[in-house]
C-alpha cells in the first residue's frame, strides 16, 4: 500500500478510538508503574477487570489502526495521543511491535473466551 492510499491520521483519537483511548490512558497513565507490576500486568488487570464487550472493542479498533501499515513515527503519535505514558523502548521494543503485541494479547483473550463458551 501506497504512502497515498494510507487514511490519515484522525484528528480526534478520543472520538475514533473510545475503547483504546480508555485502555491505553486507563492503564498505561503516567502512574501505571507505582499501580502495576510492569506492563504485562497492567494488560492482564484490564482482561480480568474489562467485560468482554470492552475488551473485543478494543481489539477491534485496534486491528482499525494497524490495518493500514504505520510507520513506527506514527505508532509512537498513537500512543502518545492514546494517554499512554508507557515506552516501549525501556522494555526494548519499537512502538509498533508494542502496539501488534498488545493485539495479540487481547486477541488470544478473545478467541480463549470465545471457544469457552462454545
Amino acid at each position: 500500500m501506497s504512502r497515498d492510499q494510507r487514511r490519515s491520521y484522525p484528528v480526534n483519537l478520543e472520538q475514533v478510538y473510545p475503547s483504546l483511548h480508555q485502555f491505553f490512558g486507563g492503564y498505561f497513565h503516567e502512574d501505571f508503574n507505582l499501580e502495576f507490576k510492569d506492563e504485562e500486568d497492567a494488560i492482564n488487570t484490564f482482561l480480568t477487570d474489562e467485560p468482554l464487550e470492552k475488551i473485543s472493542s478494543s481489539l477491534a479498533e485496534l486491528d482499525q489502526v494497524l490495518e493500514v501499515e504505520i510507520i513506527e513515527e506514527e505508532a509512537s503519535r498513537y500512543l502518545e495521543d492514546f494517554g499512554s505514558a508507557y515506552y516501549p523502548a525501556a522494555r526494548g521494543r519499537t512502538a509498533l511491535e508494542w502496539l501488534k503485541h498488545v493485539r495479540e494479547r487481547l486477541a488470544s483473550y478473545v478467541s480463549s473466551k470465545s471457544n469457552a463458551d462454545q
